[in-house]
């Protein structure tokens, strides 16, 4: 279902807007109420899509990379 309100789509489902109905209409599809079907193996948080997991082992997990100062 969707919802329109002036220039905002809204999910019906979990009341998140969107500027356009085909970003509405591709939430609906592969995030709300989809299952995440990618999982940390560190902490186990879930997500939609790979590259998230990928972003998120990346910043959360990985050793933070000091360079050393230039002088």
């Amino acid at each position: 279902m969707v919802i329109k309100i002036r220039d905002a789509y809204i999910c019906a489902l979990c009341n998140r807007k969107y500027n356009s109905k085909s970003t509405l209409l591709r939430h609906q599809r592969y995030e709300c109420g989809a299952e995440k079907q990618y999982q940390c193996s560190q902490c186990q948080r879930g997500f939609y899509h790979k590259h998230q997991l990928k972003d998120h082992i990346l910043r959360r997990h990985l050793p933070d990379i000091h360079l050393p100062s230039i002088k």
